[in-house]
This record gives structure tokens, C-alpha cells and sequence, in this order.
């Protein structure tokens, strides 16, 4: 992620680590994009005040991100998915 949002101009540096042997086998990608897909989708700005605001759809949403994704404040949750859709 770090890379595209330097890629798009919204980053003027950035770090990138990728752990070794994430990519063994082609189901890992596909359960990536998976993730992607579904966080795209429920992310738009115009859903996300809706179920922004329970904790086990929030975990679920930043799983891929943090362990305890319930702690980000729905406020957070918003801004974050505003500023997202936003960027070029």
C-alpha cells in the first residue's frame, strides 16, 4: 500500500517491508485481492457511517491491518475511508 500511495503522489517518501515467503503459493494473493475487494466495497464513504459504528464489522474490515481493529474509533473508521476513496 505504501508504494501505490507514493506511486499516486501522496506520499513523498515511504518504507515498504514485505515478509519472506508471503507469496508461496497463488491461494495468498487471491485471499489478498479477496481482502481488497471486500474492504473497497464496504469502504465507500457512503456506506461506512452505517457500520462504521459496530465494533465486529470494524475488526473485520481492518483484520488485515491490525489485530485489534475494533479499538480504531468509528470517527477514525470514517475519515480514514473519506480520505481513501479521495486520493488520485
Amino acid at each position: 500500500m505504501a508504494l501505490e500511495l507514493a506511486r499516486r503522489g501522496r506520499a513523498r517518501t515511504c518504507v515498504a517491508l514485505s515478509p519472506a515467503g508471503a507469496w508461496q503459493r497463488p491461494l495468498d494473493l487471491t485471499r489478498l485481492l479477496w481482502l481488497f475487494r471486500v474492504g473497497a466495497a464496504a469502504g465507500r464513504p457512503s456506506w461506512i457511517r452505517g457500520i462504521a459504528r459496530h465494533d465486529h464489522i470494524r475488526r473485520l474490515l481492518l483484520k488485515g491491518m491490525m489485530e485489534h481493529g475494533e479499538r480504531v474509533p468509528a470517527r477514525m473508521l470514517r475519515i480514514f475511508s473519506r480520505t481513501s476513496w479521495a486520493a488520485p
